[in-house]
């Protein structure tokens, strides 16, 4: 059996991610003999050119690893597609270049759970020791969400096709190339989500596990903020094209059915620079930040009507 550790990347060299997967890797094989594998890290179009110059220079000699470089930015579905064609295990396991095993048995259980499920999701936590300054926001909304048991695959498995991203996640290559991630999405924002309505679609099932997954890549909250527009705007376009079931679009709805859309969007017009003051500042207020999201959608619902 061949597995593929497929690694999307964008201004970012994942060097410890590829390292300690390889490691793993190498020492399952040196007790499997069945077993193979490969690490294909792909650079979609970074702006910074160190970025290929270090990626090269620690895995140019490692027959395990390899690195492809678009030219052109291929957007966050764009690039995972490209990653499943590329692949050449029967096995494909997605990581966020963010990403980084909590132990070094990762890959291991990974694949002592896959058939548990035809596709298999690890759960994030949250780094130790992490210096949020600049970042508040995420880090205060990452926190949240592990502190409210959020994060748990007890939690996920209730419905794990809406809790479904692609930040990690183990199938085989067939499942993958038959549930593509939409391509006309190509910045930040519910190509994840989408892909598992395809899986929903299609009966193929989702399991998460406890195993632990670090995200280290806690972005600014400047950053975050911008994301968090992208996404709004993704589901916006999407809303009007194949519309599903999100908490926002709901109260967005739900608003529009008593006649106060309009309303709530001039109150959260005028108020929209105080409330991302908050935001960007040191102690932001998540609820706050949930209004955010509601009138950026909304903003975003008038302009593709």
């Amino acid at each position: 059996m061949k597995i593929s550790i497929l690694i999307p990347t964008h201004n970012y060299a994942p060097v410890n991610l590829v390292k300690a997967l390889d490691e793993q890797c190498r020492r399952i094989l040196l007790n499997d003999k069945g077993f193979d594998f490969e690490i294909i890290v792909a650079d979609d179009a970074s702006s910074n050119a160190e970025i290929l110059k270090v990626l090269h220079k620690n895995f140019d000699n490692n027959e395990k690893v390899r690195i492809k470089a678009f030219s052109e930015n291929q957007g966050r579905a764009a690039i995972r597609n490209r990653l499943a064609e590329m692949a050449e295990g029967e096995v494909i396991l997605f990581l966020d270049s963010d990403a980084m095993p909590n132990d070094d048995n990762f890959v291991l259980s990974m694949l002592t759970h896959s058939g548990d499920a035809d596709v298999i999701c690890p759960v994030l936590r949250n780094p130790s020791g992490f210096n949020p300054t600049g970042k508040e926001l995420r880090y205060r909304y990452e926190m949240k969400a592990e502190q409210e048991g959020k994060r748990t695959a007890g939690f996920c498995n209730k419905s794990p096709y809406d809790r479904f991203a692609t930040f990690c996640f183990l199938t085989k290559k067939s499942v993958m190339l038959q549930n593509m991630l939409n391509e006309t999405l190509t910045r930040y924002g519910y190509e994840d989500v989408l892909l598992g309505k395809s899986f929903e679609r299609s009966h193929i099932s989702v399991k998460y596990v406890d195993i632990p997954l670090i995200h280290t890549g806690i972005n600014d909250s400047q950053t975050f903020l911008r994301n968090t527009e992208h996404a709004m705007q993704n589901l916006a376009a999407l809303q009007k094209q194949v519309p599903f079931y999100s908490p926002i679009a709901e109260t967005y709805e739900r608003l529009r059915n008593f006649r106060i859309s309009g309303l709530f969007r001039a109150t959260f017009c005028i108020f929209k620079p105080l409330i991302v003051k908050n935001l960007l500042g040191h102690h932001p207020n998540l609820t706050l930040y949930n209004v955010y999201k509601l009138g950026i959608y909304a903003e975003c619902v008038r302009k593709v009507q």
